[in-house]
């Protein structure tokens, strides 16, 4: 019985410790894809051009058949999300919000009410 469990701790510290995976991992500068992508048009680009190649009509009758943030996005690509902030972020309280909310309003000619 002690024997069974020394075989399932050294399965699980297998399992865990990746070491033994080292001789089948792609060596630096190795590659799995010897002969690289192959020739023709990838679908991205088939679908470019042939998209390009609709007359307007065309391509609004598939914009309606769309989603519009697909289309968007089709259109400007994606957006970006490396997001960088270099100030301080501050809790704000609900009477300093109400103050913002409210300067604003006026300022913009709005009632905050």
């Amino acid at each position: 019985m002690k024997k069974s469990k020394n075989i399932k701790a050294d399965n699980q510290y297998k399992k865990q410790n990746y070491e033994w995976l080292k001789p089948y991992q792609w060596k630096k500068g190795e590659s799995g894809n010897l002969k690289g992508r192959p020739p023709g048009k990838s679908l991205k680009t088939f679908v470019k051009d042939y998209l390009l190649s609709l007359p307007d009509e065309e391509k609004l009758k598939f914009l309606n058949h769309v989603n519009p943030e697909f289309a968007w996005r089709m259109a400007e690509g994606n957006p970006t999300e490396d997001v960088k902030h270099s100030g301080e972020i501050k809790n704000l309280t609900d009477e300093q919000i109400k103050r913002i909310i409210s300067r604003e309003a006026k300022r913009i000619g709005i009632s905050d009410q």
